[in-house]
């Protein structure tokens, strides 16, 4: 009887492990042209002590499916193609490329030979929503702590889910160099037609806040449907804003406090401690540091409203922490 034998041994040609870190962090395994992707890749079977290289590259595909690698420059990553980690950073993969593949090489040399092994991913493009519009209700003049701000959406949908649940968000913008090109987010949720306390951020300008409303859908793409200037109309000045203010926390406040709307308290406050920034930025250009333990008064009460309020998603403690960061 002839038997044959066969001999396994292990290779040393590199087993290359690819992680889409963002993916697993969203829990979606989607490319959103807004936002960053960042992978890490290991080595399954390489001694510590080798030395390996490494090489990223993307590809998309053509209209007939052939591989075309795409150019990625300093300003696209922050890693660079040969790390360990690789990250693509917002805005370089646009959603018109239905699929990215995502390959990693790595190399290492023996006394011998330079050994290579590969692998990849295959990540599919977020489309975002499309075929509406956004617009500005609000025709006329606003008066901060007194009014609000009404945008409208509609005809949205999104082209991968047309049953998917569409949110809307909208930003307030400072350009003043007061404010340092501040943003905070006003309102994230799902109504078409919103309504929102706004009032302008400290500085010079003051007659104008800039918003822009995203629609964003379920798996994190948005779309910027509007892009507008609010105009405030005050007739508060310097010298009776402070008393302005404290009327309407003890009445405007008070009564958002017994409505139990953590969305319209949280938006209120940040109204607030802009009114507030602004009375203290106008007494320090003229110092007489009088009514303090008036302004502190205004500030506990802003505290005391919105601790303790049930923050259901990241963008209600981001307005929590915007609040608290800015009434320091």
């Amino acid at each position: 009887m002839h038997i044959n034998s066969i001999e396994i041994s292990s290779s040393d040609v590199p087993v290359p492990i690819l992680n889409c870190i963002t993916c697993q962090s969203t829990s979606s395994y989607l490319v959103n042209e807004g936002e960053h992707l960042a992978f890490t890749g290991t080595c399954l079977n390489c001694d510590p002590t080798d030395t390996k290289y490494y090489e990223w590259s993307v590809y998309t595909l053509d209209s007939s499916s052939n591989r075309v690698q795409l150019s990625i420059t300093s300003a696209m990553s922050t890693t660079g193609i040969n790390s360990e980690n690789f990250v693509i950073t917002a805005g370089n993969l646009p959603a018109t490329n239905s699929f990215y593949i995502f390959k990693l090489e790595i190399s290492k040399t023996n006394t011998v030979v330079t050994l290579q092994g590969e692998t990849e991913l295959i990540l599919k493009a977020n489309s975002k929503a499309t075929g509406g519009t956004c617009s500005l209700l609000t025709s006329t003049a606003i008066d901060p702590l007194i009014d609000q701000v009404e945008i409208s959406c509609t005809g949205y949908s999104d082209p991968d889910n047309v049953n998917g649940e569409l949110n809307y968000k909208i930003v307030s913008h400072s350009k003043d160099s007061a404010s340092t090109d501040e943003s905070v987010v006003i309102y994230y949720g799902t109504l078409t037609s919103p309504a929102f306390y706004l009032a302008p951020w400290p500085g010079l300008a003051r007659t104008a806040v800039n918003i822009k409303v995203y629609v964003v859908d379920e798996d994190g793409a948005d779309t910027l449907s509007l892009d507008t200037n609010v105009t405030m109309s005050s007739t508060v000045t310097f010298g009776n804003q402070l008393s302005f203010v404290q009327t309407h926390t003890t009445t405007t406040l008070i009564n958002l406090v017994n409505d139990n709307n953590p969305t319209a308290l949280l938006q209120y406050g940040i109204a607030l401690i802009h009114e507030m920034n602004e009375i203290s930025r106008q007494e320090y250009a003229t110092p007489t540091y009088s009514h303090v333990d008036d302004r502190n008064t205004v500030r506990n009460r802003i505290t005391l409203s919105i601790l303790g309020l049930p923050l259901e998603t990241i963008y209600q403690q981001q307005q929590m922490a915007f609040i608290l960061n800015h009434l320091t």
